[in-house]
């Protein structure tokens, strides 16, 4: 995680580029210290990685909410019980 005065050495594009990467919401309409803040904000919490498919994935939704089961105990949609 990047600090302030480590974001405030950047340009507005930089620090754009580096909210896009981070999916932050309302970033085009931010101002240069609008971003900085936001940035400083994050913490890392929205970085995106691939899952093993190649898709994006947010680590949040990597939650399971039964984790009694694993992928492979649960029926597909076109399978019947």
């Amino acid at each position: 995680m990047a600090t302030k005065d480590e974001l405030r050495q950047l340009s507005k594009a930089e620090l754009y580029e580096r909210a896009t990467e981070q999916d932050l919401p309302g970033r085009s309409k931010m101002s240069r210290q609008e971003l900085i803040n936001a940035l400083s904000r994050t913490g890392g919490r929205r970085k995106m990685a691939r899952d093993a498919g190649g898709r994006w994935r947010h680590p949040a939704r990597l939650h399971r909410a039964r984790t009694d089961l694993s992928p492979t105990d649960v029926p597909g949609i076109a399978t019947s019980p």
